[in-house]
């Protein structure tokens, strides 16, 4: 529409800037507010194609004047507006209309609250001129350099605000739909050239259209994370079915479904599975055309004849397969494999998986007894291929936190990662791709890394790989895997690379490296276990495998790069850190991903052209991979070109908690569902669930939280009831049977059970408009879940590495009456962060378990031991209980306390440890748990800070409390000065208190003469 009339700018302006530039074929008005300061910035604008018209007055923001634009575009600050001008504006933005803010819009600190929400954030500093590199990330991920005076803002809008581009890994642009208006702001100067021209033409349009972004993608109030199941069991993997039904199994061998009529989670199947270590069920999945066949795939470990613990023998568990013996066929006994099977889906008369069904489709040869890597998930391709991920099978521990290629023929084959990952006749470590047929055989698709020979796999689509552990593959074949690292923090110029995991895209087959390499520039050196000696890096380019249990090609294919490396710490790992000398040091390819442990889940990619439904994640996810970490707690956004091609990490619903994200998928309706196993290890952890993000711009379903106390017991069974954690201000519905009736409106009501079965108690919440959340709880009446405490060795209490672990368990089963300590299943596991791995495990009430000789094969890291023990009764339905005690080592790294307020991380000079804590100031703490100080009667910091002029003068206190920061009292220990930040001391306070398990928090405070800030750096904390 063209106007009779224009606004005019004030004299001041420059002549060029007085006159509105012609109308736009498509008549977009927008009004920018300006300065004379700002000519080449409004020539930009106008030669966008809007209908521009230009003002530097105040006055001209009035409802009259303002309402036939589209958009207002400010490169001024709004604080100059007064109150009755700034009405007008939020009316204005109200109506539905837009804002762009360009750069100095966010200057001006004042009293505008709307404008300052309006704009997201503030400039509170700008820095000189400097080159950088701007990520472009939405309408599609891109980078260009731009010189640029850089600003600071006074807070990070990722979460709140829609990000468009950043520089530094910091928000530079973003959006927001607001107030029923819209919001675009850029820091980015207006340069001359396409891509800056872009970014303010995609961001004046959406402002004045609503067209061309989506500005509420990546608002974390946009999205809801619904619990559908929070009784999975030890969770494993999920598969959504056509019509929104979901399985998810149990490493046990458990097969749920979820069904979204009833929000109940019953089991369908139990699936008899070999269990050690990691062995078990490992995979669910389904059919391409599930629809028309019902096909359920499984790949778990059938139990054969593989030896087992005899409980007549407590000091010796003959299910661990021997480390060493000078007998060979020592192993021979513990010789198995797991197994690719598919079987039918029968909904009458109720769903289950009929194993009768069985097709036996792939055999994967397996080393049991021992642990480690079994990797193995399941999914399939466009053309209905289906592929299969597995570990290397080999040991975690036994190789200093580096490569497992232990050729010594007294030590047991789980210890070299050769006979496997980097066998080409071998289906470990592996990538593998075949075609089913209709009777349960396969074929070889075209393009696999071998044709079948004497010496080589045909299924091999992938190799040299450690722990693919979860992956996804497009339709058009691209896979997406994640794989697991060894643990070393640092590298080393006798060993190799610190510990790297990795995230690999690719249509193409290839060799992946491991266990000689992890990239083409990333050589493990030679290591002889025998001589402890080390040799030369492995030639990345043409690798061998002269491993004496190699049965395959001596000569591999080259190894090929991955899309993704990171580590423990804040660097993407390079050469030149052990290869040179001397060392360089290595730059950080992907900040976003920060620090933490090492557990990369390969998620799935979304395409928002397969998927239809209410809540669909946005278009702007299009060509994403979710990648779960694992050890982090967290989901990232990999934006690749839908191909091979990383462009871009982003965090992911960083606001919400994925407790160990363990399987992920998108649904057909768009959503994303999350299998999370909680925070344990080898149990049904009481975090664990299954769960449903959902994109629900416009509006949150309430949340719903139920408790029972009792959950089990002999009818008749009285069990109350709370909605506690509920959404506040719904209505409340209890179905205490399952029939479908609305037995309580109540808030905590009661209910007794009179005759026995199995319950599934529901209760739906419904929000003043309609919506719902539903939580569910089964109770068992007719039989009693036993109790299992582990008794000795205490929670929180200590042990040295080698120690052999006394253990006593005591279960109590009101039904079984006296229990058969044979069926108690005790395992002791290596803890590592958020983590664990079995080492060995044995039956019985009472016993002892030994200790590895050292933790250094899971270098760096927060390390325990856990001792989890399990018992089945003999009931109907059969009920399961895991009792677990954590046992902490004498000596704990400051760096990885469970808990740190404040203080920061820098890499150490001392002897022990590769990091220690630094900036510490008043009020910071951290904090281990569990902590048992029965017997405890020492504590010893390792400190550095301080001068030669200050050493012995008190430097700081630290306040030993339990419980929190300002719990109680344990001791105050104060800190005296060493000779400097990097003179290390050992310093001993005495403390003593009653045992029991407990937070034990440091506190950290100034004293009078010592510092304000940086009190001092802390190494470690020993209990003796």
């Amino acid at each position: 529409m063209r106007r009779a009339a224009r606004l005019i700018t004030a004299a001041a302006v420059a002549a060029p800037f007085l006159f509105a530039s012609p109308a736009a074929a498509h008549s977009t008005d927008v009004l920018v507010f300006a300065t004379s300061s700002n000519a080449p910035t409004v020539r930009e604008i106008k030669g966008l194609g809007f209908d521009v018209t230009v003002t530097t007055k105040a006055s001209d923001f009035t409802t009259k004047k303002l309402s036939p634009y589209e958009a207002v575009v400010f490169l001024r600050d709004g604080e100059v507006l007064d109150a009755t001008q700034r009405a007008a504006f939020e009316a204005y933005v109200g109506s539905g209309k837009g804002f762009a803010g360009v750069r100095s819009a966010a200057e001006t600190a004042g009293t505008w609250t709307f404008y300052d929400e309006l704009l997201g954030a503030r400039v509170t500093g700008t820095a000189a001129a400097s080159a950088g590199t701007v990520t472009l990330t939405d309408p599609a991920p891109k980078t260009f350099p731009l010189t640029e005076q850089w600003y600071t803002f006074d807070t990070d809008v990722r979460g709140k605000q829609h990000v468009l581009a950043t520089a530094a890994e910091k928000p530079v642009s973003w959006c927001q739909d607001f107030r029923g208006g819209r919001s675009w702001y850029s820091g980015l100067s207006v340069a001359n050239r396409a891509d800056s021209r872009q970014h303010l033409l995609t961001g004046i349009r959406w402002a004045a259209t609503g067209k061309g972004l989506d500005c509420g993608a990546t608002v974390e109030s946009n999205y809801e994370k619904v619990t559908l199941n929070d009784e999975p069991g030890e969770p494993m993997t999920l598969a959504v079915l056509p019509d929104g039904r979901v399985l998810h199994n149990t490493r046990g061998g458990q097969v749920r479904m979820y069904d979204p009529a009833t929000g109940l989670s019953p089991v369908i199947a139990t699936v008899p599975v070999y269990v050690h270590d990691e062995d078990g069920l490992q995979s669910v999945a389904i059919d391409p055309d599930f629809v028309r066949n019902k096909w359920v795939y499984i790949y778990y470990a059938p139990r054969l004849n593989t030896p087992v613990d005899d409980p007549a023998t407590p000091s010796v568990n003959e299910g661990d397969a021997p480390a060493t013996s000078d007998d060979p066929t020592t192993w021979d006994k513990f010789k198995g494999y797991n197994q690719v099977s598919r079987v039918k889906l029968v909904e009458t008369p109720t769903p289950h998986l009929d194993l009768s069904t069985e097709q036996k489709i792939l055999r994967v040869d397996t080393d049991r007894g021992i642990c480690c890597h079994v990797g193995g998930e399941i999914k399939f391709d466009g053309k209905g291929n289906l592929y299969l991920v597995t570990g290397d099978d080999t040991n975690a521990s036994g190789s200093d936190g580096f490569t497992p290629i232990n050729e010594s023929p007294t030590q047991g084959p789980g210890y070299d990662a050769q006979r496997s990952a980097a066998n080409t006749n071998d289906l470990r470590g592996k990538v593998l791709r075949i075609k089913v047929k209709a009777d349960g055989s396969y074929t070889i698709p075209d393009g696999n890394l071998f044709r079948k020979t004497s010496q080589t796999r045909p299924e091999i689509f992938l190799m040299g790989l450690r722990n693919p552990f979860r992956f996804d593959v497009s339709k058009t074949g691209y896979v997406y895997v994640g794989d697991y690292s060894p643990d070393s923090r640092v590298p080393s110029a006798t060993r190799g690379p610190e510990g790297t995991g990795r995230w690999i895209g690719t249509d193409k087959a290839g060799n992946y490296g491991w266990p000689y390499c992890y990239s083409p520039d990333l050589p493990y050196i030679d290591f002889d276990f025998v001589s402890r000696t080390s040799g030369a890096a492995f030639n990345c380019k043409a690798p061998v495998n002269e491993s004496p249990r190699n049965t395959g090609l001596r000569n591999l294919p080259p190894v090929r790069t991955p899309q993704l490396n990171y580590t423990f710490n804040a660097l993407t790992p390079c050469p030149g850190a052990y290869l040179a000398t001397p060392p360089t040091t290595c730059g950080f390819q992907w900040p976003a991903l920060g620090t933490g442990g090492v557990g990369p889940m390969g998620g799935p990619i979304y395409r928002s052209s397969q998927v239809k439904g209410d809540h669909e994640f946005p278009a702007y996810y299009d060509n994403t991979v979710v990648f779960g970490e694992f050890t982090r707690d967290k989901l990232f956004a990999l934006r690749t070109d839908g191909k091979d091609k990383l462009l871009a990490v982003e965090p992911m619903l960083s606001s919400f908690v994925f407790d160990n994200p363990m399987d992920m998928e998108f649904g057909p309706n768009g959503e994303l569902y999350v299998l999370e196993y909680g925070d344990g290890f080898f149990r049904a952890n009481p975090d664990a669930q299954l769960a449903v993000v959902r994109y629900v711009k416009g509006g949150r379903a309430p949340t719903a939280a139920a408790s029972a106390t009792p959950t089990s017991g002999q009818a008749p069974l009285t069990v109350a009831f709370s909605s506690a954690g509920t959404t506040d201000g719904v209505t409340l519905a209890w179905d205490f049977d399952g029939n479908g009736t609305v037995d309580s409106t109540a808030t905590d009501p009661s209910f007794t059970y009179t005759t026995n079965g199995v319950y599934n108690a529901r209760l739906t919440v419904t929000d003043s408009s309609g919506r719902t959340g539903v939580a569910t709880r089964t109770i068992t009446v007719g039989n009693t879940a036993p109790v299992v405490e582990v008794v000795t060795p205490a929670n929180g209490s200590f042990f040295a590495w080698g120690d052999t672990i006394p253990f006593e368990v005591r279960v109590t089963d009101p039904e079984d009456g006296p229990v058969d300590c044979s069926r108690v299943e005790v395992t002791l596991v290596l803890g590592h962060d958020e983590h664990g791995h079995g080492i060995n495990s044995t039956t019985g009430c009472t016993g002892s378990l030994p200790s590895p000789a050292d933790g250094a094969d899971h270098a760096g890291g927060y390390l325990f031991l856990g001792v989890s023990a399990s018992y089945t009764d003999r009931g109907t339905p059969a009920l399961s209980t895991t009792g677990q005690a954590i046992v902490q080592t004498w000596r704990q790294q400051a760096e990885t306390a469970q808990v740190r307020t404040g203080t920061a991380s820098a890499a150490t000079n001392d002897v022990d440890g590769d990091q220690h804590l630094t900036a510490i100031d008043d009020g910071d703490a951290i904090a281990f748990r569990p902590i048992d100080l029965n017997g405890v009667d020492g504590l010893t910091l390792r400190v550095a800070g301080g001068s030669a002029t200050t050493v012995g003068a008190p430097r700081a206190q630290v306040e030993v409390r339990l419980g929190s920061p300002t719990g109680e009292l344990v001791t105050t220990a104060t800190v005296t000065a060493t000779a400097g930040t990097g003179a290390w001391a050992s310093q001993r306070f005495p403390i003593s208190h009653a045992g029991g398990e407990q937070t034990l928090y440091l506190v950290f405070k100034p004293v009078a003469g010592g510092p304000a800030t940086n009190l001092f750096n802390l190494n470690w904390v020993e209990f003796d």
